[in-house]
């Protein structure tokens, strides 16, 4: 039997080595359940807790019914692989729907043919609207005009960074006068968690990182090799949109940029963070080792990372309300100690010290510097 944390479809790897498959959250609608049922594996999700069950323990998994018993239950326990007459006739059915559901045509987004006009299929539809929404998420803050159309509220707070907050739904208590809010007027759940991340003591947003002459020389060749960064704002106006339970909140700091989009409600199965990191003033060695800080530290809190480079995307999902909270905080935390850190991440001394310090508690370690 298969015992994992939550359903995914890479389980289908060894899916088909496993007698059952048990996961303490997900839907036995999603995709993972589906391919089970179509190799008739059996499979319970969503169960909670598994600790009870132990390496080499024995048990039968009524599916049915939605239960765990310990030992070998001889009346439950059937034969895999004997197929009737009545499942060849379901299977025949099964598989003409599924023709028209679950065939993934829309690969790739990078390709010309990913467009609205080749969905042959449901799944290419909802392929299709997840990276289109996904796109405009990690683009809003490129909407100029955003302020300007009197929909944001501006975020008066201890830091400096100009916030400005779209609340589409209960997200914030508004004002009855003016445009400004107080971090106290943040309803969204979400959106606290985070700030309360990024507002925790020993975190610095103001001031500019030590850094010696290797630091100044890689930032100064580095702007000089790339003449459009001059023009890029070193304080630009961040974005959040909110509502009760969801926040997308997009920065510019310096010369990299953070996304974040998350849902964080009482409904676990619908909890997530999504988290992207790109960019920095100094060479892509020291970029790198930057994002490679954050990389591993998010590795540390469960995160799933992929990076490439300067370029990171995290995300984690299906988790209590209080567990995604306390993720939202420890992500505020890290992009206000990773502002202007690839400016001294000279060896993989420093990085490995940033990652412990950081994890250890302690928000200020880019005051040290690497004896090696």
């Amino acid at each position: 039997m298969l015992v994992a944390h939550e359903s995914s479809p890479w389980l289908v790897k060894v899916m088909t080595k496993a007698n059952a498959m048990v996961t303490e959250v997900g839907s036995p609608f999603g995709h993972m359940s589906s391919l089970a049922r179509e190799y008739r594996v059996v499979s319970l999700t969503n169960v909670g807790d598994t600790s009870v069950l132990k390496d080499g323990m024995e048990v039968t998994v009524d599916a049915s019914n939605g239960v765990i018993y310990e030992g070998r239950i001889e009346g439950l326990v059937v034969q895999r692989g004997i197929i009737t007459a009545h499942d060849y006739k379901a299977l025949g059915l099964l598989e003409r729907v599924l023709q028209r559901i679950s065939r993934l045509n829309l690969l790739d987004p990078a390709r010309s043919s990913f467009r609205a006009k080749n969905c042959q299929t449901y799944h290419d539809i909802v392929r299709f609207c997840h990276e289109m929404a996904i796109c405009e998420m990690f683009s809003i803050n490129d909407y100029d005009n955003i302020r300007n159309k009197g929909i944001a509220y501006k975020l008066d707070a201890p830091l400096p960074l100009r916030i400005y907050v779209i609340d589409i739904g209960e997200g914030l208590r508004r004002p009855k006068e003016g445009k400004t809010i107080k971090p106290d007027d943040i309803l969204s759940v979400p959106m606290r968690a985070l700030w309360e991340g990024m507002t925790t003591e020993g975190v610095t947003w103001a001031g500019a990182r030590p850094i010696d002459l290797k630091g100044f020389v890689s930032v100064f060749a580095n702007t000089m090799y790339d003449p459009a960064k001059w023009e890029r704002g070193l304080g630009e106006t961040s974005y959040a949109i909110v509502d009760k339970y969801y926040v997308n909140f997009g920065s510019r700091l310096g010369y990299h940029f953070t996304t974040i989009d998350a849902v964080c409600g009482d409904s676990q199965e619908e909890n997530y963070i999504l988290f992207r990191f790109k960019g920095g003033a100094a060479d892509l060695e020291r970029r790198t080792r930057r994002t490679r800080f954050v990389s591993d530290v998010l590795n540390y809190y469960k995160f799933s990372v992929d990076q490439k480079e300067d370029l990171l995307n995290a995300w984690t999902k299906r988790l209590s309300c209080e567990e995604t909270k306390e993720l939202l905080r420890v992500v505020g935390r890290l992009i206000g100690c990773a502002r202007q850190l690839d400016v001294v991440m000279d060896t993989d001394a420093t990085l490995e010290q940033s990652i412990d310090a950081f994890i250890s508690g302690n928000y200020r370690f880019f005051e040290f510097k690497s004896s090696a």
